[in-house]
């Protein structure tokens, strides 16, 4: 069982709190990882409605790395092929602005290590589209 800072255990997974006490939110039909990152779905839909977005989406896979796996095979039979490494970040808005550009939008709550190792790697695969973090305060910065 894993246990909190000051002793407390972190909620079972049919409670409502994760890990990280997001709590999982429903907003306009669709089920988001917490109640922030649905409080900026609406956010977004209202820039929408006042013409300041094109559009928007949610949950956008990109694929960060795509290799063999060194030593894995796979297949049946006499046809072997080497397995695939992928490492993907889903990031959860990809928001269309007017000129036909987009960028990608990840709410977070806190910055673990993976997220920021997947960071990183998106800076050098995706150099062209950019990737802001909204924090729970609403501070929006560029990755």
């Amino acid at each position: 069982m894993r246990l909190r800072a000051d002793g407390t255990p972190y909620a079972s997974r049919n409670g409502a709190a994760g890990r990280y006490n997001h709590v999982k939110t429903v907003y306009n039909g669709r089920e988001y990882a917490s109640r922030g990152e649905a409080a900026y779905a609406a956010h977004l839909d209202l820039l929408k409605a006042a013409g300041a977005i094109k559009d928007w989406e949610p949950q956008v896979p990109f694929v960060l790395v795509d290799a063999p796996h060194p030593w894995k095979l796979v297949g049946r039979g006499k046809v072997k092929r080497p397995a695939r490494v992928k490492v993907t970040l889903i990031v959860d808005f990809r928001v269309w602005d007017h000129d036909g550009t987009y960028r990608c939008v990840d709410y977070k709550g806190v910055e673990t290590p993976v997220w920021k190792l997947k960071a990183t790697l998106w800076l050098a695969v995706h150099p062209r589209v950019p990737l802001y973090i909204v924090k729970a305060s609403g501070e929006e910065t560029r990755v």
